[in-house]
């Protein structure tokens, strides 16, 4: 009898082992309905103080042409440039190995949540509310990596936006 239950045992064992693995999600599912980018772009290489936004870009988004690096806890980089008013900021995050726009879908932090493009790129615009000193863009550059442009100051939105775009239109294609 006790033998009859561990080869019963040994047997079930086995085929679960054998068993063929659970399906996996379709792709469309793991992303959340973050949009596939269409025209990968690379932000590997990108500093995010230096060659994403050239001084002719900061002034004419009224900032400081001299911004302050950064190193999140994460270990993604970023930079802070400051209103040349100083009522405002604008910080740039680069991602350059996690697919932050998967995560911002996922997520949904903020009330806000608008689903944009930038500069051919899928993206997001977020806000805590309407009319926020504060907005948050979210652009995808390729599968696994992005950037996060973020600024606070009067017309929030349009600041993050129009720094979003100067970005995405100075990163490389991504090779291969």
């Amino acid at each position: 009898m006790i033998r009859a239950a561990c080869v019963l045992a040994l047997s079930l064992a086995v085929v679960t082992a054998c068993a063929a693995p659970a399906p996996r999600a379709p792709v469309a599912d793991r992303r959340f309905g973050a949009p596939e980018v269409v025209a990968p772009r690379d932000v590997r290489g990108g500093d995010p103080c230096g060659g994403l936004l050239d001084s002719a870009d900061l002034v004419a988004m009224g900032l400081s042409t001299r911004g302050r690096p950064k190193v999140l806890q994460t270990g993604d980089r970023g930079c802070d440039w400051r209103t040349t008013g100083g009522d405002g900021y604008l910080t740039l995050i680069v991602i350059p190995d996690r697919d932050v726009l998967v995560d911002t879908y996922r997520t949904r932090q903020y009330p806000v949540f608008q689903p944009i493009q930038v500069a051919g790129l899928p993206a997001t615009r977020e806000q805590s509310f309407v009319g926020s000193m504060t907005c948050t863009v979210t652009v995808g550059t390729a599968i696994g990596q992005g950037f996060i442009s973020d600024y606070t100051g009067a017309a929030s939105c349009d600041g993050a936006q129009r720094a979003a775009e100067h970005v995405a239109l100075a990163l490389p294609p991504l090779p291969g």
